[in-house]
């Protein structure tokens, strides 16, 4: 009899137990085409279809699977149908014990049936929320044995994507020991040292994907992770090394987690100054500077230019100062210790711009003539401009002022007293020659045209020149008073 006034409803009704035949029948794309009317029956029906497929998932084994090719697809097809439809949200352990199953059934080929059991046994024990973080912390048995860390380490090479999804589920939730991190850390290191024997290039992306798969928990201690660490530098180290840092560092990158990279670069900034410091003996480097200073000069010194500015870089970074910073407090401290060869060698690519600066700024480090002498040749008379023609000018002022005290003390009849000395050299910037000339020496008793012939060969240029081309004639007037 025809439903009157219910046709909508019986429609939805027959729809439904056409939909169950068709799962019976294993017809799952009919079924699929089913669930979308289905869904919006308001009479009871949409909690039914709800309930068999959320049963479908849970066990899938007594349906007709083989169109799918395993009961593990036929799960993942209609949970994929559930989280269109469903409102409510699927429990994170259903979605990743089925993900887990998918995987291990791509790994039947190249594991055996007791590796495969023991995968599962080590997912349920870190991921089953029936199981307390108590319970896995006392547990010993979801240690992975050297078998099954084995085959996931020959997977890398033929399936690296399958083998770092396996071991993403594994590493990232081992609850209760570090033990599985470990066993798979020395299986990494063990490959990374093999490379320097001369491996192919096999080896070089088995590593390469490890090192994707590789997770770090900064509450564990990282001493296994520093020598891994270590031997991926010493590998990486060189034109000729079997692997390039630029892919290691790529590959250790991970999203929100820095830990592992960090720790890294730590270590890779360490032996990098060990390599650029190995040839530096103690005569090149002065035991007097600090250990940043020595560090920075012999960094400098270095023929590799690279990696001397990627480790200066790092190294700056981290301390939070400016490198320009370091090259000044550097070169300082070579003008108090009167290193002359060491300030040269600083100087002489990148920074030889900041000559005439530095000599500015380090003048009244000079202890004597001879001193002040060598630092005008180093920094400033045998430098070319670089933009600094201000600096240059002042540089020319110094140079001439030195002459002119260097004058006084070969011309006075008394020899000066080396404090009176220095206290001229370190204000020549603040006084004229004419003014030299009457502190530290009897003008009167002067030859008159030595002392013209002095001050008249004096460059035009410089401020105190001019002055003292200005004061010459009143000089000549005064001295013969």
């Amino acid at each position: 009899m025809h439903p009157f006034g219910r046709e909508e409803a019986s429609s939805l009704e027959k729809l439904f137990v056409f939909f169950t035949q068709c799962l019976q029948r294993g017809e799952w794309a009919l079924a699929q085409a089913c669930v979308p009317q289905l869904w919006e029956w308001h009479g009871g029906g949409t909690g039914q279809v709800q309930e068999i497929l959320q049963a479908i998932v849970a066990c899938p084994y007594q349906l007709r699977w083989d169109t799918v090719g395993s009961p593990h697809r036929l799960a993942w097809l209609w949970l994929q149908v559930l989280e269109k439809w469903s409102q409510e949200q699927i429990p994170v352990f259903v979605k990743s014990q089925l993900e887990f199953m998918l995987l291990l059934e791509e790994l039947q080929t190249e594991a055996s049936e007791n590796v495969l059991k023991e995968f599962y046994q080590a997912f349920l024990h870190s991921h089953s929320p029936n199981i307390t973080k108590e319970k896995k912390r006392e547990r010993q048995s979801a240690q992975l044995s050297a078998e099954a860390v084995s085959c996931l380490w020959d997977v890398l090479s033929e399936k690296p994507r399958l083998a770092q999804a396996l071991t993403g589920y594994l590493l990232a939730h081992d609850c209760d020991s570090d033990s599985l991190h470990k066993l798979f850390i020395d299986f990494l290191q063990e490959a990374v040292c093999g490379l320097r024997s001369g491996a192919g290039d096999r080896a070089v992306e088995q590593v390469y994907s490890g090192l994707l798969i590789l997770h770090c928990n900064p509450e564990r201690p990282a001493r296994e992770l520093r020598q891994l660490c270590e031997a991926l530098f010493e590998s990486s180290w060189g034109e000729t090394a079997p692997l390039s840092e630029e892919r290691v560092l790529s590959c250790l990158l991970r999203p929100h987690a820095h830990a592992l990279i960090s720790l890294y670069s730590s270590v890779a900034m360490e032996r990098t100054k060990e390599k650029l410091l190995e040839g530096k003996t103690h005569e090149q480097v002065s035991a007097e500077l600090s250990e940043a200073e020595k560090v920075f000069l012999a960094l400098f010194s270095h023929c590799d230019r690279t990696s001397a500015w990627k480790t200066i870089y790092f190294d700056c970074l981290s301390s939070g100062k400016h490198f320009l910073e370091q090259v000044l407090v550097t070169a300082l401290s070579l003008m108090k210790r009167e290193d002359v060869s060491s300030l040269h060698s600083l100087l002489n690519q990148e920074f030889r711009p900041l000559s005439r600066l530095l000599l500015l700024l380090g003048w009244t480090h000079c202890q004597s003539l001879e001193s002040a002498k060598t630092f005008l040749r180093t920094l400033h008379e045998n430098r070319e401009l670089h933009c600094d023609f201000v600096l240059k000018e002042f540089g020319d002022g110094l140079s001439t002022q030195v002459k002119i005290l260097e004058w006084c003390s070969e011309n006075n009849r008394n020899s000066i007293p080396s404090p009176d000395l220095l206290r001229h050299l370190h204000s020549v910037d603040c006084h004229s020659a004419l003014y030299t000339l009457h502190s530290l020496t009897t003008l009167p008793a002067l030859d008159e045209e030595r002392v013209l012939q002095l001050l008249q060969g004096l460059p035009a240029t410089h401020s105190n020149g001019q002055q003292i081309h200005r004061n010459t004639f009143k000089w000549g007037a005064w001295s013969r008073v």
